[in-house]
């Protein structure tokens, strides 16, 4: 995939030196800025450097991300429906891509194209783009929190991290305010106990057993950045009804937060079904 004609030729030169034929997409920009073909002129120069070297490049299609969509600000409209002029923004420039592509190139849009697009959180809008040919749609299916809920229509979340409780104590234990145990557990009825869980490092919130909060100076370091599990400590109710052995359930922002496990214990109606293996580890 490329988005410049000096990339083009970079790979033009590499499919030549090593004898290879190779299938380019072109990246558009279609309204996230974050990359991609910006202008008319620059995808000409791209197609141009396709064309007069057929030995070596072959035309594939376009990409042209739309995962900012979602997140359109509602300032003078509510927040659906500006991002739905905003989709709509973004797919009339895609089309105008398409439709300049056969205009001027109708040698190179004349087989069999794909037209990919799709941020996952705007999947079940690509009935009112027809021309669009692939839909990207990934870590939305597992509906971590941090995807905007907008347009996942019925996706629930299917992905949690489970860890057990190994140790329990009365009392708020917080480094240096030992002392203060007593006005914690007074101030606040989920100071009453603390339990040790493994691991803890995982950016998500914590949603079972209900009212279970982490303190700061005794949870392990920022979430998500150290794939070490350690222990950390959470605060919760003497009467959350939970005992040495029982678990945890954090509910991930990225669906990304299986890829620290080697393990996907998969669950339905309450009993285990079967596991997969995740990817292994990407340094």
């Amino acid at each position: 995939m490329v988005d410049t004609d000096i990339r083009m030729q970079e790979y033009l030169d590499f499919a030549t030196k090593n004898g290879l034929t190779l299938r380019v997409s072109i990246e558009l920009d279609i309204g996230l800025h974050r990359g991609g073909v910006d202008s008319m002129e620059q995808l000409d120069a791209i197609l141009k450097i396709i064309q007069s070297n057929p030995k070596h490049l072959t035309f594939s299609g376009f990409m042209g991300y739309d995962g900012h969509v979602a997140s359109a600000p509602g300032i003078f409209n509510s927040a659906r429906k500006a991002a739905l002029a905003e989709f709509a923004d973004n797919m009339a420039v895609y089309q105008g891509y398409i439709e300049h592509g056969h205009q001027h190139f109708p040698e190179l849009f004349s087989g069999s194209l794909t037209f990919n697009s799709g941020g996952s959180s705007t999947y079940s809008l690509f009935g009112q783009a027809p021309f669009i040919t692939d839909i990207g749609i990934g870590g939305a299916v597992l509906r971590p929190s941090s995807y905007p809920a907008l347009f996942l229509g019925d996706l629930l979340p299917a992905e949690y991290v489970a860890t057990p409780m190994i140790k329990q104590w009365k009392g708020a234990l917080i480094p240096y305010l030992e002392g203060l145990a007593g006005f914690f557990r007074w101030w606040n009825p989920n100071d009453q106990c603390s339990f040790g869980i493994y691991g803890g490092s995982w950016a998500g919130e914590i949603v079972a057993p209900p009212k279970l909060h982490a303190q700061m100076l005794t949870s392990t370091d920022p979430a998500n950045e150290n794939l070490v599990t350690n222990q950390s400590i959470l605060n919760g109710s003497r009467k959350v009804g939970w005992g040495l052995g029982d678990f945890a359930f954090y509910y991930p922002k990225q669906s990304d937060a299986m890829f620290q496990f080697e393990d996907i214990l998969l669950i339905r109606k309450g009993k285990v079904i079967g596991t997969w293996q995740v990817f292994d580890i990407r340094y």
